[in-house]
């Protein structure tokens, strides 16, 4: 994790917690009220497409390489109701070349001069951070999934004994 480097602690914002929770609560109760008692789609197993509705929160890398912050993303989606929590596996240097400049909108956080590289190897979650927010996603009763970008972050998440992902 990188919470100790410098960068800004941006907390879940509870007013947008809030908008979830009401969204879910909305979407669930039309769906009892159209299709009375319904299975509990967290597992998957008995999932039925026509009736269930599966949510998912997105943390995607918006805990900073922070496993702190990425567990208080997992909190607020158990508190929000979400079936689910999101979140991006990659290795940076996989994805961006060494001289990749920073987007325009990207050129706004972070130090002057710091490549694009630089800025999103400190997205990284090592396999260590993975599994301590994996066990954190099943004390908070919410499915982990995660979206890998590149072959090895494929078989890390097949390793961690994911079946699903996105």
């Amino acid at each position: 994790a990188h919470s100790g480097s410098g960068r800004p602690h941006h907390p879940p914002h509870a007013q947008r917690a809030e908008l979830v929770f009401a969204t879910c609560q909305t979407i669930k109760n039309r769906q009892r009220q159209n299709e009375g008692p319904q299975t509990n789609p967290r597992s998957l197993g008995r999932f039925d497409m026509n009736r269930d509705v599966f949510i998912i929160a997105e943390a995607g890398v918006n805990h900073n390489g922070d496993v702190r912050m990425a567990m208080d993303l997992i909190d607020a989606a158990a508190a929000a109701r979400a079936d689910a929590v999101k979140f991006q596996t990659f290795r940076a240097a996989d994805l961006v070349r060494n001289d990749a400049p920073k987007a325009a909108y990207q050129q706004q956080s972070g130090p002057k001069g710091e490549s694009q590289l630089e800025m999103i190897r400190q997205l990284e979650l090592s396999k260590e951070d993975h599994r301590a927010i994996i066990a954190h996603c099943g004390h908070r009763q919410i499915r982990f999934l995660s979206t890998p970008f590149d072959f090895y972050s494929i078989d890390l998440l097949n390793g961690l004994g994911l079946d699903l992902f996105k």
